[in-house]
């Protein structure tokens, strides 16, 4: 099959928009910690995995060149799936800590569970 320049532009196009959505819901998810935006984050993700494996016939990576930037995309695709990972783990974590303060039966252990509420909040995500 001989390579289409407009399909090649159409599915660069079409793959940079499901990245800008996945930002946007990465971006909203980190703002307000909401589990609607981690899934929606996840969706857009794995909408644009699905498109980065499925390249058109037109477009078959014989280029090794081509082959290694995709090769990078799959690994900060699946970079960026653990970071969400990770954050819904800390969102887990910050309400258990959120909840032992809610049932503190005193001000020590009312102060422990908000020091460790603290420190996940404060703590930058590396």
């Amino acid at each position: 099959m001989d390579y289409d320049e407009e399909l090649h532009k159409a599915w660069v196009d079409a793959c940079m928009d499901v990245a800008h959505d996945f930002a946007d819901e990465y971006c909203n998810m980190q703002c307000d910690g909401t589990r609607s935006h981690l899934e929606a984050a996840t969706a857009h993700r794995t909408k644009l995995r699905n498109m980065l494996w499925d390249v058109p016939a037109s477009m078959a990576l014989t280029d090794p060149e081509l082959r290694t930037g995709v090769e990078l995309q799959r690994k900060e695709i699946d970079r960026l799936k653990q970071q969400l990972r990770d954050e819904g783990d800390r969102i887990a974590e910050l309400k258990r800590a959120i909840e032992a303060m809610r049932v503190a039966g005193g001000a020590d252990e009312f102060q422990m569970a908000f020091d460790m509420a603290k420190a996940l909040i404060v703590t930058p995500n590396f």
